[in-house]
């Protein structure tokens, strides 16, 4: 039996998300996915509060279901973090706003996403984040 190192790293973590807890990231595959209203590489929203831990745990989780399309062999993560406010869950509304606007622009949720077909951009999500900053963000990921 012949042990083997492979040569690019598996899962690169920066220091400076280890500073935040509540945060939304992204499972990106290398591959743009087909939506019925054309294609993106986001594959999964999701959203901790255990910081970068659950993170990585959700990555292995999904890996399978990301990676069994046709030609899609890597996925990136990407975090997402917002300030604070008093007595509001910034980094749900923040989630639900991604998904809202994904679903607005593909139709379905993304890959491995059970929830958020019904989500609609709604007025508390308009008090906290803008539009055009929540398009900005899923348009770095639009083919």
């Amino acid at each position: 039996m012949k042990a083997r190192l492979h040569q690019k790293p598996v899962i690169t973590v920066s220091r400076g998300i280890l500073k935040y807890k509540k945060i939304v990231y992204l499972l990106v595959s290398k591959r743009p996915i087909r939506y019925p209203r054309g294609s993106s590489r986001i594959a999964y929203i999701g959203t901790t509060t255990k910081g970068i831990q659950r993170v990585a745990s959700s990555a292995a989780y999904r890996a399978s279901d990301i990676l069994s399309g046709y030609g899609l062999s890597t996925m990136e993560i990407y975090v997402i973090t917002c300030p604070p406010k008093r007595n509001v869950k910034t980094w749900l509304l923040l989630e639900r706003a991604l998904l809202a606007q994904f679903v607005v622009w593909f139709i379905k949720p993304p890959k491995c996403n059970s929830q958020g077909k019904h989500f609609k951009w709604t007025p508390k999500m308009e008090q906290h984040f803008s539009k055009r900053g929540i398009d900005n963000i899923l348009s770095q990921f639009d083919n």
